[in-house]
């Protein structure tokens, strides 16, 4: 088993992120366990970051993208600014397309 740190300390975006990744999870306390597919058995440590998990590092990757990316949406909401499309580039890039409302 390995760790990641992660910024990964926000219960509700750590949740949308893995529901954008398509993880079962069960979260307890400041612990979220994933249960579903490749990281099941994956430890997430809301209270410091840390991601201890078997998979790789382009799985961890990914969940820290999608973090990254509902972190963003967040912030844009708490600015007034919507997120109008998004898709995703050849190399793996996440690109959002926003309008200030």
């Amino acid at each position: 088993m390995h760790t990641y740190r992660s910024d990964m300390t926000n219960p509700d975006l750590a949740a949308e992120a893995l529901r954008a990744v398509g993880v079962e999870f069960r979260r307890r306390g400041h612990v979220i366990r994933l249960i579903s597919g490749d990281y099941s058995g994956t430890r997430l440590d809301l209270s410091c970051g840390n991601i201890s998990t078997t998979v790789g590092r382009d799985k961890v990757g990914l969940l820290r993208q999608h973090y990254a990316e509902a972190k963003y949406k967040a912030e844009c909401a708490r600015m007034g600014i919507k997120v109008v499309s998004r898709y995703v580039e050849s190399n793996g890039d996440i690109v959002l397309m926003c309008r200030t409302t």
